[in-house]
């Protein structure tokens, strides 16, 4: 397979259309349908199904796809480790973050990284922790931190766990439930969730009431959005476990209050997660040290050390 095809491949996936397709790459439709023919000649599949709405890619077309990714992201790194030996420092350093890390590792961690790579871009994304997975082994993610989680713990995978925080239990400061003291008299309420209701995220939200012989109550709301999510349990009432660390920003003014169980709650523990076997780029490798130091200073704020990953 030529590289034109996975460039071909990846921008028609994208697009959704070949049409878009083309315009992106500076193709005739002609030449780019062309291109798809020969792909699913070669690999004797069917790639995309073609609609009225234009195309999406098949089962098969989303395996060959993510590989497809993975490669054409390996060429960017190559092209950024070739300037970092030019001594030119360019490139991206793509990560995925959840709110937490958002909040406290990053910002000091580019501040710190910036000093050494002022020429370096950065994205940042936050996406829910199983797509920022599924994009890390595509290859468009560089690091991903988020919530600890046994499910990235494969071979494909190296996970290295930065700090654990404590977890409080918050809602409205006007809700009727906000001066309960234990977790067995919120069972009724409307529970929330920031980030991902269901998978690794799920089942960590159901032992934190079965370890205390209570019945895990349904999570009815999930914002992978931090100032989404405290709106929303503002209007609603709603009851959400949440980072210690962040509710200290919001202030006595924010409408916030956290609710006084006496049940403790599991910390929650942050991973950094990256590709095994695919070294990052000298900036990026430079970048996840930036991120280790910080999460060790918060480790040492915090006074909640890190455990084996």
């Amino acid at each position: 397979m030529k590289l034109s095809h996975i460039q071909a491949m990846v921008a028609v996936a994208d697009a959704g259309s070949i049409r878009s397709a083309a315009q992106v790459l500076g193709k005739t439709q002609s030449a780019l349908t062309k291109q798809i023919r020969q792909v699913e000649d070669e690999t004797g599949l069917a790639l995309f199904l073609r609609t009225s709405r234009g195309v999406m890619p098949t089962e098969a077309g989303k395996a060959v796809l993510s590989r497809a990714r993975a490669v054409q992201a390996d060429l960017t790194h190559l092209d950024d480790e070739v300037a970092a030996l030019r001594g030119t420092n360019s490139g991206v350093v793509r990560v995925s973050a959840t709110p937490l890390a958002a909040v406290k590792v990053l910002p000091r961690a580019v501040a710190r990284f910036r000093s050494v790579f002022p020429d370096v871009d950065i994205t940042i994304s936050s996406d829910m922790f199983g797509d920022a997975l599924k994009s890390l082994r595509e290859g468009r993610h560089d690091i991903v931190i988020g919530p600890h989680a046994r499910a990235a713990k494969v071979g494909d995978i190296v996970l290295e766990t930065l700090l654990m925080t404590e977890l409080v239990v918050i809602t409205s400061a006007s809700a009727p439930h906000a001066a309960a003291t234990s977790l067995g008299d919120l069972t009724h309420c409307y529970w929330a969730m920031m980030g991902d209701a269901t998978g690794n995220p799920k089942q960590r939200f159901r032992e934190q009431f079965k370890r205390h012989g209570l019945s895990a109550p349904r999570i009815r709301l999930a914002s992978e959005s931090r100032l989404g999510l405290l709106a929303l349990v503002r209007e609603l009432d709603a009851v959400c476990t949440f980072p210690a660390p962040l509710l200290q920003e919001l202030g006595p003014d924010s409408g916030i209050v956290r609710i006084p169980v006496r049940e403790p709650l599991r910390p929650l523990t942050i991973s950094m997660v990256t590709r095994a076997g695919k070294s990052l780029t000298p900036a990026g490798e430079h970048f996840a040290d930036c991120i280790r130091h910080r999460s060790g200073v918060l480790r040492n704020e915090w006074g909640i050390q890190s455990p084996s990953a």
